[in-house]
């Protein structure tokens, strides 16, 4: 109602103005008579207001529907069979069609995109476990075990690069299992042994042997992975231990992990979500992407994951993971 008397204001402004000027020309006539200047001022308003009455009762789905768009209704059609609203509707249906041709096109790029993502990583691990297979057959040679490490590193990279094209499409590449969480975290201590090793960090693993969660196991492990490798990444002193629990707290799995590193600043801790972000850590010792723990956070979101991490510098970072109710 608002919105019909702001657009009709000026016409009602102009028609008052015109009511006066007329009725002031004929007060100045000596032959005009009083109560025919009444009556004329009088049905002139009539009119006025039979074409207001009409007009919003024609328009009122018009104006209702431009004031539910600021309240965050986003069905704009309007019924009605006035030019106004038909030409309106006509104009939305053009730039909707328009807009859902382009969205199509992203969405074929991205696929694409997504596609030569995947081909290329898969092509480039063939070479990388080639290698790992000569390094492995060469075990004599003194260059072949730091050369191992290297090989691990370029496979963690392909993976990221594999799974931040992957998340795009979670929907269509996740399935819900029971999954034992003990195995899975032994199959990625088991995966970076070598990290372990080279780091002189001893994993302590304190798990609840029947605890089962029900999730994808395949995005888990790859969340466990990143969470784990930052684990031994950022814990600079040789001979300490990174501790892996995990238990049913308040009939909610839980899962954490506590390391002896190097901490996080509190100024980082909000935007370590965020893409590309590596914060103090990421400049002060490299080889971070800020990816890894954006796809944690992200993949957490879609798993019904709470996770929460808690640091402090110079003593060490504990992430907890708690999954929702079996």
């Amino acid at each position: 109602m608002t919105l019909f008397w702001r657009d009709h204001r000026l016409l009602i402004i102009v028609h008052i103005l015109q009511a006066f000027i007329v009725g002031s020309v004929l007060f100045l006539d000596p032959g005009a008579q009083g109560s025919s200047l009444i009556y004329a001022i009088f049905l002139s308003f009539l009119l006025l207001t039979g074409y207001l009455v009409y007009r919003y009762f024609v328009l009122a789905p018009y104006y209702r529907k431009l004031s539910e768009s600021k309240s965050g209704h986003h069905d704009f059609k309007i019924e009605g069979n006035h030019p106004l609203i038909l030409a309106h509707n006509q104009l939305l249906a053009h730039y909707y069609n328009q807009h859902q041709a382009e969205q199509h096109q992203l969405e074929i790029r991205k696929n694409k995109q997504v596609q030569f993502m995947t081909q290329w990583v898969h092509q480039m691990k063939t070479p990388v476990s080639v290698m790992n297979l000569i390094t492995q057959n060469e075990a004599d040679y003194h260059e072949y075990p730091a050369l191992r490490t290297e090989l691990k590193r370029i496979e963690k990279g392909l993976d990221l690069a594999l799974h931040t094209a992957r998340f795009e499409q979670f929907e269509q590449d996740f399935r819900i299992k029971s999954v034992h969480i003990q195995s899975l975290v032994q199959q990625v201590i088991q995966d970076n042994k070598r990290l372990f090793i080279l780091k002189e960090l001893y994993p302590k693993i304190k798990m609840n042997k029947e605890l089962y969660v029900s999730t994808d196991p395949k995005w888990l492990l790859f969340m466990l992975d990143q969470l784990i490798v930052n684990a031994i990444k950022y814990t600079k002193d040789k001979g300490t231990h990174l501790l892996i629990e995990s238990d049913l707290i308040g009939d909610c799995p839980t899962l954490r992990i506590v390391d002896q590193g190097v901490g996080i600043q509190a100024a980082d801790l909000p935007m370590i979500q965020r893409p590309f972000y590596t914060g103090d850590n990421g400049r002060k010792y490299g080889e971070s992407t800020g990816m890894g723990l954006h796809l944690v956070y992200g993949l957490c979101e879609k798993l019904n994951i709470t996770i929460d991490i808690q640091s402090e510098v110079g003593k060490g970072t504990t992430v907890t993971l708690q999954f929702p109710k079996s």
